[in-house]
């Protein structure tokens, strides 16, 4: 993968985008309404994805959005971030349902 750093590097865009998916996308020329109806992602979502405020998301909306914007690879919307352990943090386990409890 050649990118590494910021998006915002280097940039001719105005405002500088925050994360990849927001310079791939803006230098498509896809506003974020058009690119959340395509990858049935919501507009919020899309949002918070491209202002770098989810802190895990999921590989399924980084492959919509790099099919949506013909990129070859998924890979290029990964910031750095994304990239490294979620340190202090583990999976909350499913608990099951009361209503689904055997009843002794």
């Amino acid at each position: 993968m050649a990118k590494r750093g910021k998006a915002s590097v280097s940039s001719d865009l105005s405002p500088p985008p925050a994360t990849w998916l927001a310079r791939y996308r803006r230098e498509a020329g896809v506003d974020q309404p058009e690119l959340a109806r395509v990858t049935g992602i919501s507009e919020r979502t899309l949002q918070r994805l491209e202002g770098g405020k989810v802190d895990n998301p999921p590989i399924r909306y980084l492959v919509s959005c790099a099919l949506a914007l013909g990129l070859d690879d998924w890979q290029l919307l990964l910031e750095d971030e994304w990239t490294q352990p979620l340190h202090g943090r583990r999976p909350k386990r499913a608990q099951p349902s009361p209503f689904l409890q055997r009843r002794s």
